[in-house]
């Protein structure tokens, strides 16, 4: 019998005539890595450089492994391979790396991650509601981090508190309203347009006529703020 239309073509499968006519070597994916201490490095080089075949492949061995072998696969530097490999299936690892913002306090790669998180919960409400794990790891990292780990968490929580106004909510109510308005007195340029930016957000609410939050801001932070919206980030 045929195959039916978009089914995957299986190595040996016979034709019609009943006797396969070729069976190719299998294609080498590695396997899923097991135990306390992985080395992930392979997958990181298939996710990176492998075949579109070759990525399909190892699909299922990426979603089996362990939500903190698949964050070891992030850290290594292969967030977006790992994001466009498994979709909406990679929502728990990024929020679990998030919610670690804080053990980096440069916060190395966290608002490129948040940027995906945010994509996928835009489009699926579980993930949004996962989502919700990670605030209070990027309010640690932007309470302890450096000026650039404050920077990456303001980016962050910038990111998820535009999603919906539940993760606007829990934003605030995470204790990020205090050090963001002191980012935006004493933070980066970059930094502080980052704050500005959540203040924003946090002020605003498209359900009601009043404002989400209630932000107080001193008057040095709002000619910081004027400063921001007239001349941008050259501060």
């Amino acid at each position: 019998a045929q195959p039916e239309a978009g089914a995957l073509a299986v190595p040996g499968d016979l034709p019609p005539g009943g006797a396969p006519m070729f069976k190719p070597a299998p294609i080498a994916v590695p396997a899923a890595p097991q135990g306390p201490s992985v080395d992930v490095k392979p997958l990181v080089q298939l996710l990176h450089a492998g075949t579109d075949e070759t990525k399909l492949l190892a699909l299922e061995a990426v979603q089996n492994l362990a939500t903190t072998t698949q964050v070891a696969i992030i850290e290594a530097g292969a967030l977006r391979p790992f994001v466009e490999l498994l979709g909406t299936g990679a929502g728990k690892a990024l929020v679990l790396f998030l919610s670690r913002a804080s053990h980096n306090l440069d916060g190395i790669g966290i608002s490129d991650a948040a940027r995906a998180l945010t994509a996928l919960a835009s489009r699926d409400m579980g993930v949004a509601s996962e989502a919700m794990g990670c605030i209070d790891g990027l309010v640690s990292l932007l309470l302890a981090g450096s000026d650039k780990g404050k920077e990456e968490a303001a980016a962050s929580l910038w990111s998820l508190s535009i999603t919906n106004n539940k993760l606007k909510m829990a934003v605030a109510h995470a204790g990020a309203i205090p050090p963001m308005v002191k980012l935006l007195g004493v933070g980066t340029a970059a930094g502080k347009e980052e704050a500005a930016g959540v203040l924003w957000t946090l002020m605003s609410n498209e359900d009601d006529r009043k404002a989400t939050v209630d932000v107080k801001i001193t008057l040095a932070n709002a000619l910081d703020l004027v400063h921001l919206i007239t001349c941008g980030t050259d501060m």
